[in-house]
């Protein structure tokens, strides 16, 4: 699917995610308990008040959170946006190819926090979200997702999702992503494969 790539690599769970593609989400950076996406509002997203619905909001969010509980390579354990699992590098390299620090992790340890582990039969889905709306978002703004696990607990996790907006053309880095528009709390549950 075009756009929800990773350095040519597809994640997993976006292989048959049409919505996503709809929306034309673009996958930043993954890691472990971690991910960045973003996309172009357009006018189809849009409510009755010419600004972004907050559905299309919420499942953009959902979409972040969804990248940070499961592994993009359960083989393998989590991708890197520079298309490695960790271990194989000293560090991941954000979108703005800048270093971050280096993110070690083995499929056990994935498992453990939350995540479908490596050749488990098991997904990782939402038990329960909450979302905050804190300002509105416009037709053409981009926007960006933050994805970040706070907390597991055996088959349970608990996620928090910054979502930002800023203006077409503007500079936009992983540190300043924009305007904070929204704030998504999800918690997980790691659940058999059907």
């Amino acid at each position: 699917m075009a756009g929800t790539t990773v350095s040519g690599q597809t994640h997993p769970i976006l292989e048959n995610d049409y919505a996503s593609e709809w929306m034309g989400i673009e996958v930043l950076a993954l890691g472990d308990g971690e991910a960045s996406i973003r996309m172009t509002l357009r006018q189809e997203m849009l409510n009755g008040f010419g600004m972004a619905h907050g559905g299309m909001i919420f499942a953009f969010g959902d979409t972040a959170f969804a990248l940070a509980c499961n592994p993009a390579a359960p083989a393998a354990g989590p991708l890197l946006n520079n298309g490695e699992t960790p271990g194989a590098a000293a560090g991941t390299v954000g979108a703005d190819g800048t270093a971050n620090a280096a993110a070690t992790t083995d499929t056990a340890a994935a498992s453990d926090a939350g995540s479908a582990g490596a050749g488990s039969d098991s997904i990782t889905v939402a038990s329960g979200v909450d979302i905050n709306f804190l300002k509105p978002a416009f037709q053409g703004q981009v926007i960006t997702a933050v994805a970040h696990r706070r907390s597991s607990a055996g088959r349970s996790g608990l996620y928090d999702v910054q979502i930002f907006a800023a203006d077409p053309g503007s500079e936009i880095s992983p540190g300043e992503p924009g305007e904070l528009i929204a704030e998504f709390r999800g918690r997980s549950r790691t659940i058999p494969k059907k």
